[in-house]
C-alpha cells in the first residue's frame, strides 16, 4: 500500500484534512489505498500525469471534499432547525428551515431536481431527499443519522 508523498501531504495539511480522513473518504478505511500523489486512483502517476508533473486530481478532489463538508454542516443546521420547529410548534422556524432547505437543494443538488422533502423517509432513513428529472425515484441526498 503506497503512502502519500510529501506534496500530497502538504496539500491536505493546507486544506486541514488529515490523512486518515482523506483515506476514509476514499476507501472507507483510515489506511490510504490510492496513489502516492493523493488521488484515490492507484494508477494516477503514469496514467493521469507523469511522475515529474503535479497531480491535478488532488486539488479538484480537495475542493469537492470541502464543498461536501460545508454542505453537511449546512444540512445539519437546517435539519436541526426544522426538527426543533416541528417539536415546538414553531411555524416561523419551520418556514425558515424549509426556505433554507430549498436553497440548499438548489445549491448542492443542481437543476435536475424536480422535488425535495425533509419529511420523506428513504430506505428507513430520514434527511433531505429529492427526485429528479431523470427518474421519479426518491433519493436521500443527506442523511440525518450520518450527522453526529
Amino acid at each position: 500500500m503506497p503512502k502519500l508523498n510529501e506534496e500530497a501531504r502538504q496539500h491536505l495539511e493546507v486544506a486541514e484534512i488529515s490523512v486518515a480522513a482523506w483515506a476514509r473518504r476514499h476507501s472507507g478505511s483510515s489506511a490510504w489505498s490510492g496513489d502516492k500523489c493523493g488521488c484515490p486512483d492507484g494508477r494516477c502517476i503514469g496514467y493521469h500525469h507523469e511522475v515529474s508533473e503535479p497531480c491535478q486530481c488532488l486539488p479538484t478532489l480537495i475542493r469537492a471534499y470541502e464543498t461536501e463538508q460545508q454542505a453537511n454542516v449546512e444540512a445539519k443546521e437546517i435539519w436541526d432547525e426544522y426538527q426543533s420547529g416541528r417539536d415546538n410548534n414553531d411555524a416561523a422556524a419551520v418556514a425558515h428551515a424549509l426556505k433554507q432547505a430549498e436553497q440548499w437543494v438548489n445549491t448542492y443538488e443542481g437543476v435536475s431536481v424536480t422535488s425535495w422533502s425533509l419529511d420523506e423517509v428513504v430506505d428507513g432513513r430520514a434527511g433531505i431527499s429529492v427526485t429528479n428529472s431523470i427518474n421519479d425515484q426518491r433519493w436521500l441526498v443527506w442523511a440525518a443519522d450520518s450527522a453526529a
